[in-house]
C-alpha cells in the first residue's frame, strides 16, 4: 500500500525541519532569557512592558476572545529580545513583539499588496550634493515604533499573544487581540507605514518626486505668504529650498536655514512623527553609513561598519581547488552580502570584486573563499575612503561626467563585466583645471549578453551608461522644474551637458562615423552604438576618448585595478585633458604610464609609511647572504594579472590576483640560487626594464632587479 501525505502535512513537516535548521545557526544578536542574570532579566522585563504599552498608545489593537476571533485569521506571535545601543553607546535592552505574518491567509492567496519603496542611492547623492552646493543644514532622524503608526487595517486580523505577554497584561489563554493597525511581522506593514508617512509629509507642503516616491521636495513658490530667501540659497525657478529622503523609518533631510517656510516645516515635522532620535550634529548615521557634515560639506563612508565584518575561517589542510561545502557556500554568501551593502552605498571600489565573486558562488572553490577574505582585508585597509560633497561651484557651472568600461570575458562563465561611475564636476575640469567632484551614481555588473568581441562588450557597457545618464538628467530636471510633465523633461537637452568617457578607441571611432560601416562583423553592436549616439545627442551630450590608465571606470570591471580606484576616490580631485593624438596606454613607456596613472591617486597613510620603510631597505643584501629583489607592478590595458613563469623553473611566480606592495623584498623561498650565475643572468634578462615595452601587450608587467651576492 502506498502512503499518501496531504500537501499541508508535507509543508508543515518541511517548516519544522527548516526551523530546526535555523535554530542551529541562531542569530547572534538575539537573546535567550535562559542565559540572563537577574538584573538583565529585569531590564528585558521593563522592555517588554514598554513594547506592549506602545501598542496601546498607538491604538494598534483591542481585547477580544477566542469566541469572537476567526481561527483562520489569527496570527501567532513571539517576543524578540536583543541588545541595542543608546545614543551614548551604552547597551539597551530591547523587546519587539512580532507576529508570524507568513501564515496570513490573505497574503498566501495573493490578495495583499506588500511592496514598499525605499529611497534610491541617486536621490540620496543628489540630496547631499545640493545641500553642499547651497550650504544648507542637514539632519538625520529615526521614527520610533514606525510600523505601529501605519494606516489603519482594512481587513480583520487577530493576534494570539505569547505567554510572557499574557502574564504582563493579566490575560488568560482565551485572549485574542483584534488588530486596528499593522504591527511588526505583518507582510503589508512596511507598505502601510510608507503610505501613512507619505500622507503626513504631503500635508506639510512637500512634493513627492515622480521618479523616486521616497524623495520629498520643498519649494518656496508653494508658500507665497512667506518672505523670499536669497537666490544663492535656493535652486531653480520654483526655488527649491529643502529635501527629505525616507528609508523605512530613517529620514535624511536638508534645507535652507534662512528660509522661514523651511524652519516652520521642520518644526511641524517633529510634531507629525514620534522621533526616537534626531541628530543635526557634525557626526551622524544614516542606514548604517557614517555621515560627517560641517562647513566644508558632507562626507559619506562605512568606516565603522567594516569593523563588524569577520572573515571566513578556512582550514589549512584544504587545497585551493577543493569544492565548497554547504557551510562554505552559506558563509561565502554571508560575507559577500555584508560587503555588497557598502559597495552599493558608499564604496564603488568594492563593487566589481563583490560582483565577480558573487558569480562564483555556485561553482566556487576554496580559492574563492580566500579571494573573498582578501576583498574584506582590502575593504578594511581602505575604510578611510569616503565620498565627499563640497561646494565645488555655482549651480549653473555644474556638469555631468560618466566614465564607463567593460572587461571582455573576465567572468568564470565567459560573460563580460561592465561598469560606470557618474560624477558632478565644475565645467573648469575640461579646461585643464583640477577640481573636487561629487560621485552620484555607479554600477558594476555582469553584462546582459555574451559578447562576441571586446567592442561588443564596450557597446553594451555604453548602453547601460547612457541609460543611467538619461535617468539622472531627468531626475535632476524634475527637481528644478517640478511643474513640467515628464514627457517634456525627457525631450529637452539637459542643463548638465553630460560627457561620456571611454577608453575603447574602436567604440569611439564607430560613434563618430556617419554610417554603421561594413567593417563591423557584429551588426547588432553597430545598432547599439547608433542608438546610444542618438540618445546622448538628445541630452545635448558628447562622447570623449581617454587613455585607459586615466580611466576611472577601469576599477569597476576587474580585480586588479580596485586599489587604484580607491586611491583616486581618496584624492578626491580630477581634471580632464583630451589627447589629440589618441596615444593608447600600451604605446606609452612604463614611466609615463605610471605617472599618468597616479596623477589623481593618493595612497593610504599606512601604505605611504610602508613604502617609505621599504625604500630604506631597497638594494640591501640580507644578512644571511640571500639576494634581495625589487618588484614594481604596472597594470595596463585590461589590468588582469597573469601567471608569470620565470627562467628559474617556477621558483619566482606571480600568481593570478596576487598583489605585492611596491618595492617589496623577494621572499626567501623565491630567491634565485646565487651559485647559479648563468640562471641569474637569464632571469635578469627577462625582467629588464627596457624589455617591458616589448611585452606591453601583457596585462601585467613584472619589472625586477636582481641583486647578486657580493663576491
Amino acid at each position: 500500500m502506498t502512503a499518501y501525505s496531504h500537501p499541508r502535512q508535507v509543508a508543515k513537516e518541511q517548516k519544522v525541519k527548516n526551523i530546526r535548521t535555523i535554530k542551529k545557526d541562531k542569530d547572534k544578536n538575539s537573546v535567550s532569557e535562559r542565559t540572563l542574570d537577574v538584573q538583565q532579566r529585569e531590564l528585558f522585563q521593563a522592555a517588554k512592558v514598554k513594547e506592549l504599552k506602545s501598542f496601546f498608545e498607538n491604538g494598534v489593537w483591542e481585547f477580544q476572545t477566542t469566541r469572537e476571533a476567526d481561527p483562520a485569521r489569527t496570527l501567532s506571535s513571539r517576543m524578540l529580545l536583543k541588545w541595542a545601543k543608546n545614543p551614548d553607546g551604552s547597551p539597551r535592552a530591547k523587546a519587539r513583539l512580532i507576529v508570524r505574518g507568513y501564515s496570513d491567509i490573505d497574503a498566501l492567496e495573493g490578495r495583499v499588496q506588500t511592496d514598499s519603496p525605499t529611497t534610491s542611492r541617486l536621490s540620496r547623492s543628489l540630496l547631499l550634493s545640493m545641500s553642499a552646493l547651497c550650504k544648507w543644514n542637514g539632519w538625520t532622524a529615526d521614527v520610533a515604533t514606525a510600523f505601529l503608526q501605519g494606516l489603519p487595517q482594512e481587513r480583520q486580523l487577530w493576534v494570539k499573544l505569547p505567554a510572557d505577554a499574557l502574564n504582563i497584561l493579566g490575560a488568560d489563554q482565551e485572549c485574542r487581540m483584534l488588530l486596528k493597525k499593522p504591527c511588526y511581522g505583518q507582510l503589508d506593514a512596511p507598505r502601510r507605514w510608507f503610505l501613512e508617512a507619505t500622507r503626513r509629509l504631503k500635508e506639510l507642503g512637500l512634493r513627492q518626486h515622480c521618479l523616486d516616491p521616497c524623495l520629498f521636495m520643498l519649494y518656496e513658490t508653494d508658500f507665497p505668504d512667506e518672505p523670499p530667501t536669497s537666490a544663492d540659497m535656493v535652486i531653480g525657478a520654483d526655488r527649491l529650498r529643502g529635501l527629505i529622503c525616507i528609508h523605512v523609518d530613517d529620514l535624511l533631510g536638508t534645507g535652507c536655514p534662512h528660509s522661514m517656510a523651511y524652519q516652520k516645516m521642520e518644526t511641524r515635522l517633529k510634531e507629525a512623527f514620534n522621533f526616537r532620535e534626531w541628530h543635526n550634529t557634525e557626526a551622524m548615521e544614516y542606514c548604517g553609513a557614517n555621515l560627517i557634515h560641517n562647513e566644508n560639506g558632507w562626507k559619506l563612508s562605512h568606516e565603522n561598519y567594516y569593523k563588524k565584518i569577520k572573515p571566513i575561517t578556512v582550514e589549512k589542510n584544504r587545497g585551493l581547488g577543493d569544492p565548497l561545502t554547504a557551510k562554505d557556500t552559506t558563509n561565502l554568501r554571508g560575507l559577500l552580502g555584508s560587503l555588497q551593502w557598502p559597495a552599493v552605498q558608499s564604496s564603488p571600489h568594492l563593487q566589481a570584486s563583490a560582483s565577480l565573486l558573487a558569480g562564483q558562488v555556485s561553482s566556487g572553490t576554496v580559492e574563492t573563499l580566500n579571494e573573498a577574505n582578501r576583498l574584506l582585508r582590502f575593504a578594511k585597509a581602505n575604510s578611510d575612503v569616503s565620498l565627499e560633497y563640497k561646494a565645488i561651484c555655482p549651480l549653473q557651472d555644474l556638469r555631468l561626467v560618466c566614465s564607463f568600461d567593460a572587461a571582455f570575458g573576465v567572468r568564470r562563465d565567459g560573460a563580460s563585466q561592465g561598469g560606470y561611475i557618474t560624477m558632478l564636476v565644475p565645467k573648469g575640469v575640461f579646461s585643464g583645471e583640477e577640481h573636487p567632484y561629487h560621485v552620484v551614481d555607479w554600477r558594476s555588473a555582469k553584462l546582459p549578453r555574451i559578447a562576441r568581441s571586446s567592442l561588443s562588450a564596450e557597446a553594451q557597457a555604453a548602453g547601460q551608461a547612457v541609460d543611467a545618464v538619461d535617468h539622472l538628467c531627468v531626475h535632476w530636471a524634475h527637481m528644478l522644474e517640478p511643474h513640467k510633465p515628464l514627457s517634456e523633461l525627457m525631450a529637452q537637452h539637459s542643463s548638465l551637458e553630460p560627457t561620456l568617457v571611454t577608453d575603447a578607441k574602436a567604440l569611439y571611432d564607430s560613434f563618430q562615423r556617419e554610417a554603421l560601416g561594413n567593417n563591423l562583423t557584429d551588426k547588432r553592436t553597430g545598432l547599439e552604438i547608433r542608438v546610444m549616439k542618438e540618445r546622448l545627442q538628445g541630452l545635448g551630450g558628447r562622447l570623449r576618448w581617454m587613455s585607459s590608465e586615466r580611466q576611472f571606470a577601469d576599477g569597476l570591471t576587474k580585480f586588479g585595478t580596485r586599489q587604484l580606484l580607491a586611491d583616486r576616490l581618496r584624492y578626491g580631485k580630477v581634471k580632464y585633458t583630451w589627447d589629440p593624438d589618441y596615444v593608447a596606454s600600451k604605446r606609452k613607456g612604463c614611466e609615463e604610464r605610471q605617472q599618468s596613472r597616479q596623477e589623481f591617486a593618493q595612497p593610504s597613510r599606512a601604505k605611504q609609511n610602508l613604502v617609505e620603510e621599504e625604500n630604506e631597505q631597497k638594494d640591501v643584501i640580507n644578512d644571511d647572504g640571500e639576494a634581495a629583489c625589487v618588484y614594481e607592478h604596472y597594470t595596463i590595458d585590461d589590468g588582469e594579472p597573469i601567471v608569470y613563469e620565470d627562467a628559474i623553473g617556477g621558483a619566482a611566480v606571480l600568481k593570478k590576483n596576487d598583489l605585492f606592495p611596491d618595492y617589496d623584498l623577494i621572499p626567501e623561498e623565491i630567491a634565485a640560487p646565487a651559485e647559479d650565475e648563468e640562471t641569474n643572468r637569464n632571469y635578469m634578462s627577462t625582467c629588464l626594464v627596457g624589455s617591458c615595452s616589448q611585452r606591453a601587450w601583457q596585462p601585467w608587467c613584472l619589472l625586477s632587479r636582481q641583486l647578486l651576492r657580493s663576491k
